[in-house]
């Protein structure tokens, strides 16, 4: 294969070959980074679109369909130990195979088969003259909107790092032709002539197998070294370079230019390249000047606590305004956000904040509310990605290299380790219960109708509990039933509530953590020592335990659902044969369960009811859908008088409540928690 005659001898000889098989899946995915071989060109063309972008007849000039192209996802991510490619997503390109880029990092020189001869591209040659083996090149025109085109890369090898400053010099080219200029290569590193290739961007060592070629040592800053068959995660490549965003200017709006992507191995075939690819905008180079800062409310917040921090975009031009800016928001593992509050949208699948235009001297702001676990530290990030003007001192993607430029800003969180106390709780409410499965059921959840924020205002709690979107779609034994109420109470005097949280009830009675599902509750802010406890429900009577329990930061497990379970007063609970439930009835809220006379809950039903807007007529048997308090058995529907109605539930309750003895229908059934 080799034909340049004074080239060292074929590295064949020289290491092992590995050969590989070729996979038939249309995605292959190690951990977080995700390849789509079997992309169309369809979704190539959609994966290279960016903001002011129009693009047209795309194909494939060179390059094995399902091996040597395709698009990625989860650059970003990390699967463990060394460096990520840092750019979201693209399209990829392989000297190989999927096999050459997916980590780990398992051998120092892995080779993929690719059968076609050398092909001979004059514009990639012009870089790297021996850069003609296993060739991927995607082609295809577009039309920008502005004058400059912007785009990220990340290239990398199996050459690293042995054959820096040798003729094994396989490069990345991105080659534009259209009006105003002939062909040129784009892609060069920033502030440099020097193209993508390995003599040009390296570890700034001269490599062992070095013959003597011409190379460039100075680049390193832009360079991720990945061992050498290592066993780091991320990348299977020996080296990478980090995110390299270059411009294109002195285009003409609305004309059209042919652009050329194209990637080859130098010398021989061996030893794999690849390349990591995104078209970020088109934009006008009349200048802007975008700043991005950040605010945490509490740098040091406490573990499994709550933080507000707040990202705030200014433009400190003083004549020009931008219309749309884009920033990328990097959240760490362990921070889940609660809710955001601010101006232009959030997009949570991809972590996008857009804004509408920004004035002259303006700023824009966006707030996000956030739990952060028990981790020594938290980082979150962001960097402004797009804005529809140039900004010279903005570099997207590039702030590993260049961190502290201003289009980039981060927060530090270093949680404190503030007294807190732990708690497993369960619990089961009549009202949904189900005597043959012993489960509740989910009915409100299933309709859609459990709140996403937590309903318990009316009983004194004003925390910002929210109901994430995964826990909301479970359909197990761990679905939601509904949310609930729980206190801590002074061991002297239990009318008085020391703490509170709101929380979810699983079908299977267990009380979890509603962005988590998470079983162990931390309550934040309360010391160690004996506290009552109690579990609420907005339509059921509230139930406590008997005496104060000795609480720590180890869990502390408080089973209501046990008739055993010791609680404060006579009857609190119904028993069944193999389960204790808390009795339902209390529409009002108010700590009794009355079926006629004064307050009594059946008017409450009633009420709600006759009142609604739909009930023109005023009819009693209307069936009024929704998250209402006189559903006692929670199927979504407040019912007074027909079928499924929420009545005979209540009425049956005081009429066989072990005190009434009479069966008075006046009885009025007293809760046990203290006011």
């Amino acid at each position: 294969m080799n034909n340049m005659g004074i080239l060292q001898p074929h590295k064949s000889v020289l290491k092992w070959l590995p050969i590989f098989f070729l996979f038939f899946c249309t995605a292959t995915a190690h951990a977080q980074l995700t390849l789509h071989k079997s992309a169309t060109l369809a979704e190539l063309q959609a994966a290279l679109q960016g903001p002011g972008l129009t693009l047209s007849n795309i194909k494939i000039t060179k390059g094995l369909t399902g091996h040597q192209y395709g698009t990625f996802n989860g650059g970003l991510d990390s699967a463990g130990k060394g460096p990520v490619i840092g750019i979201p997503d693209g399209i990829f390109m392989t000297t190989g195979s999927l096999t050459s880029l997916l980590g780990p990092n398992s051998v120092p020189d892995y080779s993929g088969v690719t059968p076609d001869p050398p092909y001979v591209d004059q514009d990639l040659v012009s870089i790297s003259p021996y850069a003609k083996f296993d060739p991927v090149i995607i082609e295809f025109d577009l039309i920008p909107t502005g004058d400059t085109l912007n785009f990220v890369l990340s290239f990398g090898s199996e050459e690293y790092p042995e054959y820096v400053c040798s003729q094994f010099n396989d490069g990345f080219g991105l080659f534009v032709s259209g009006p105003g200029f002939s062909t040129r290569n784009a892609a060069f590193i920033p502030g440099t002539s020097d193209a993508i290739t390995i003599n040009h961007v390296n570890n700034g060592t001269a490599g062992i197998r070095a013959d003597g070629t011409a190379c460039t040592l100075g680049n390193s800053a832009y360079f991720n070294d990945n061992g050498n068959g290592s066993g780091n995660a991320n990348l299977q490549l020996d080296g990478f370079t980090k995110p390299i965003t270059a411009p294109l200017a002195g285009l003409t709006a609305g004309e059209t230019y042919h652009v050329k992507l194209a990637l080859a191995d130098s010398g021989d075939g061996n030893y794999d390249s690849g390349t990591f690819f995104k078209w970020l905008n088109s934009t006008d180079s009349h200048p802007v000047d975008l700043e991005l800062t950040t605010v945490a409310s509490n740098m040091a917040p406490v573990k499994n606590g709550t933080v507000a921090i707040t990202y705030t975009l200014t433009n400190t031009s003083t004549t020009s305004d931008v219309e749309q800016v884009q920033t990328l928001l990097e959240w760490p593992a362990g921070i889940s956000i609660l809710n955001q509050d601010g101006e232009g949208s959030y997009n949570p699948a991809t972590h996008v904040w857009s804004t509408g235009p920004i004035g002259a001297l303006a700023s824009t702001s966006i707030t996000f509310n956030v739990q952060i676990g028990q981790e020594a530290s938290y980082t979150a990030s962001a960097e402004i990605l797009y804005s529809d003007h140039e900004d010279p001192d903005s570099t997207p993607f590039n702030k590993a290299t260049f961190p502290n430029e201003d289009d980039t800003a981060s927060v530090t969180l270093t949680p404190s380790e503030a007294p807190h106390v732990t708690l497993k709780v369960r619990g089961l409410l009549q009202g949904p219960y189900d005597n043959a499965s012993g489960l509740m059921q989910d009915k409100l959840r299933q309709q859609g109708l459990l709140p996403q924020t937590q309903p318990y205002a009316l009983l004194g709690h004003n925390g910002t509990e929210m109901l994430s979107p995964a826990v909301a779609a479970l359909e197990d034994n761990d679905a939601p039933t509904d949310w609930v109420l729980l206190e801590l109470r002074e061991q002297t005097n239990p009318a008085i509530r020391v703490a509170a949280s709101v929380a979810l009830i699983q079908r299977d009675g267990d009380v979890a953590e509603p962005q988590t599902n998470e079983t162990t509750l931390h309550i934040p802010n309360v010391e160690e020592g004996r506290y009552y406890v109690t579990l609420r429900h907005r339509n059921h009577l509230g139930i406590m335990t008997a005496t104060p329990l000795q609480l720590s930061n180890t869990a502390t497990t408080v089973d209501f659902t046990l008739p055993e379970t010791a609680v404060s007063g006579k009857h609190s609970r119904l028993l069944e044969s193999h389960a204790a439930l808390l009795w339902a009835g209390d529409v009002n809220s108010n700590n009794s369960v009355i079926a006629s006379g004064s307050g009594n809950d059946l008017n409450a039903i009633l009420g709600a009811i006759l009142s609604h807007p739909e009930n023109i007529l005023g009819n009693s048997n209307l069936r009024l859908k929704g998250y209402l308090d006189g559903d006692l058995n929670m199927d979504g529907m407040n019912i007074y008088s027909g079928p499924d109605n929420d009545v005979n539930l209540l009425r049956a309750n005081v009429l066989q409540y072990p005190d009434n003895g009479n069966g008075a229908a006046n009885y009025i059934i007293n809760g046990s928690l203290p006011e």
